[in-house]
């Protein structure tokens, strides 16, 4: 008895030094992991298969453990959902308090299926810390089950070992009127099936009507202890059909593998016909435009034409009064600029000098702007340069008029009224001889200036 209990105490201890660090003096609870496959052997591809995990310690869980997530490529895994089983066992003479937890494994692809070590941390009775625990990697195969290789199993089907399939159609009343829909709504439940995996039903287009799917209710079916029992899919379609006429709803056939008969079962859904006809034209309640006019009538405004337009123009002429504004004193100076430009301008012109002339018609004789005039208009300094080709009166009339001007003794008659109209004349022709000497042409380079007051010594003007 005495040999057993020494056996018994190394084996615990064994168990501590493989599990987890302990201090001097503290004695370690066994803590234990193990993963296994059921069914054991190869798995089929669209058929689920359990991973058991058995999680247990010589003591008690002092908090529930804490497993790893699992991710396998080409595997569906659905985790455990709810509490898990415990499990009283005996091993070599020790009691041991099991927790098991099942991962629900469903293969999509045939092929090599590996199960990576699982790390579990156990916090059991008597330990002053968490425990972690590593469970062995597992290896398998996946394999598509002979006969259900044209069913896409994984993808376009599924695996179950009970298939029920309802339907339902709703409208909002018979007859149905264009414009308005009709649901069809498909509820599939299977047995020993993952909801994840179960595809959707097939609803077909109908010519002259528009398909409208909805979403699609995927439920998990379990035992109410956490073990996954199956799945529930709903799935809802609405057709409108626009036209009158008869909608043709055509049956749905929903293909399955049978697990417990290994081989493929088929459920079919009848079809349905819905009469629609053509909805009445309707009539509103009450005119809207009509409404909205009363409902505005305390705030209604109406612009007219003339007013819109002057508030444009008030608006036009506030930007250029900002814009004025703004730029002020350039436009100031760039004005005073033109206008100094201008006058010089003026000024050089021969229409001043000939307005200066006129001024002379009913006052005083003004000699010098009589040369300036015929300067600018014949381009001549003297007035023998520039009367010598005209008859002899013009001469007469012009010596008379210096002598107005310039004389000692200005005889007081009026001549000036005579001269300056014959002038006119001889400024039209010219200018008709001579286009070239208009209002606007430049003065000349560099002039010198008249000498209008000395006398030649012949008696001619210079």
């Amino acid at each position: 008895m005495r040999r057993a209990a020494i056996l018994v105490g190394a084996w615990l201890m064994c168990g501590v030094a493989a599990t987890g660090p302990a201090h001097a003096g503290d004695v370690m609870p066994l803590v234990q992991v193990e993963a296994r496959i059921d069914p054991a052997g190869p798995l089929s591809v669209g058929v689920p298969a359990r991973l058991q995990i058995d999680v247990s310690t010589s003591t008690w869980f002092s908090q529930p453990p804490v497993l790893p997530p699992i991710d396998i490529v080409d595997v569906a895994v659905a985790s455990p959902q709810g509490s898990a089983d415990s499990l009283s066992v005996n091993r070599d003479g020790v009691a041991l308090t099991v927790l098991r937890y099942t991962y629900v494994l469903t293969p999509t692809a045939a092929g090599p299926i590996t199960i990576p070590a699982l790390k579990v941390r156990v916090m059991a009775g008597g330990a002053t810390q968490a425990i972690d625990v590593q469970s062995r990697p597992l290896a398998t195969r996946a394999a598509v089950p002979v006969g259900a290789e044209a069913i896409g199993l994984g993808s376009r089907s599924f695996a179950a070992t009970a298939v029920r399939a309802t339907q339902r159609f709703t409208q909002p009343q018979t007859p149905l009127r264009t414009g308005e829909s009709v649901m069809r709504e498909v509820t599939l439940v299977a047995d020993g099936a993952q909801a994840m995996l179960m595809p959707p039903p097939a609803f077909a287009d109908v010519e002259g009507a528009v398909r409208y799917d909805g979403a699609a209710d995927v439920v998990t079916l379990t035992d109410g202890r956490g073990g996954v029992t199956g799945g529930r899919r709903v799935d809802r379609a609405s057709y409108v059909k626009a036209d009158p006429g008869a909608l043709a709803l055509p049956p749905i056939e929903i293909t399955w593998w049978n697990i417990q008969r290994g081989k493929v079962e088929t459920l079919s859904l009848p079809g349905a016909s819905v009469d629609v006809v053509a909805a009445p034209a309707t009539a509103a309640p009450f005119s809207i435009a009509a409404d909205l006019t009363q409902l505005r009538q305390g705030t209604r405004r109406v612009l007219h034409g003339a007013t819109i337009a002057m508030g444009t123009v008030a608006l036009l002429l506030i930007v250029v009064l900002a814009v004025l504004w703004r730029y002020r004193r350039a436009l100031g100076q760039r004005t005073r600029a033109l206008w100094v430009k201008a006058r010089r301008r003026w000024r050089s012109s021969e229409s001043y000098a000939w307005r200066r002339l006129r001024q002379s018609r009913h006052g005083d004789p003004d000699p010098n702007a009589l040369y300036l005039w015929l300067r600018r208009i014949r381009g001549t300094r003297t007035l023998s340069a520039a009367l010598d080709p005209l008859p002899p009166h013009y001469a007469v009339q012009a010596d008379a008029f210096m002598r107005r001007g310039y004389g000692a003794h200005r005889p007081q008659w009026e001549g000036n009224a005579a001269f300056i109209d014959m002038l006119i004349a001889l400024r039209r022709r010219f200018k008709h001889a001579n286009p070239s000497m208009l209002r606007h042409s430049l003065a000349p380079l560099n002039p010198r200036p008249p000498r209008e007051s000395a006398r030649s010594a012949k008696g001619d003007w210079i």
